[in-house]
């Protein structure tokens, strides 16, 4: 299951509210990390734009916005796999 992000109307928000991943110590915290995705409504969001972008109908404000979700998507990619390399380093050899 994947614990949806919290809403907000701005990425950079959420991007905040993740955290560091130096708080990614051990497994429990690990396994929670990687429970982190986005909502069927982002997904939404993100492809509507991706959209706006290909048709060459996006704001400047929409790109920004964009941009955000990118970043963030890549900041999650980051967390988690940090969350990989600790729940690896914890299991027995």
């Amino acid at each position: 299951m994947t614990t949806a992000l919290p809403t907000t109307d701005n990425p950079t928000t959420r991007t905040r509210r993740i955290g560091l991943e130096m708080f990614i110590t051990t497994p429990a915290a690990a396994e929670e990390v990687l429970k982190w995705g986005f909502s069927e409504t982002d997904y939404a969001r993100m492809a509507e734009l991706s959209a706006r972008t290909g048709e060459g109908t996006i704001t400047e404000a929409e790109q920004a916005e964009l941009e955000q979700w990118a970043h963030l998507g890549t900041t999650l990619g980051i967390l988690q796999s940090k969350a990989r390399r600790v729940l690896r380093q914890s299991s027995p050899a």
